[in-house]
């Protein structure tokens, strides 16, 4: 039986405290660095197959649910993809819990702003104001070209 060759997964995360507020913030956007190196050498546009997008939030009261989108730009003028909503799976400690936004797309950068892509997320409940996000990580396969 021949031996199925799997592309390597590559992750990018930002581990920057930020809050999360029920509105989306600039001042609360996850900024993740995706390389401008291709394998071989030669720097070239960001080109990916992006998996999937977890965040960790800490401080949960009444959240059950995060709606995200990523940007190429800081300013959010730029979608990458359609904005997305999950419910967040709280654990053991029930002030802490994670989102995993399933993303399954294939993207190019459209170099607005270098090797950066921007994370905006926003909260359906916070009746403290305390909720946080603790990081950011994407799962993907940087792409040839």
């Amino acid at each position: 039986m021949p031996q199925t060759q799997r592309p390597n997964i590559v992750f990018t995360k930002d581990n920057t405290e930020k809050n999360c507020d029920t509105t989306y913030s600039a001042s609360n956007i996850h900024t993740l660095e995706l390389p401008t190196q291709h394998m071989l050498g030669a720097d070239a546009t960001i080109k990916a197959y992006a998996y999937n997008l977890e965040m960790e939030f800490n401080t949960i009261d009444d959240t059950t649910q995060i709606t995200m989108y990523m940007s190429y730009d800081a300013d959010g003028d730029y979608p990458i993809w359609p904005e997305t909503s999950v419910s967040v799976e709280i654990g053991q400690d029930s002030t802490i819990g994670t989102c995993r936004f399933e993303i399954d797309d294939a993207f190019e950068h459209r170099t607005i702003n270098e090797n950066q892509i921007y994370v905006w997320a926003k909260c359906n409940a916070d009746t403290t104001g305390s909720l946080k996000c603790s990081h950011s990580k994407l799962a993907y396969i940087p792409l040839l070209g």
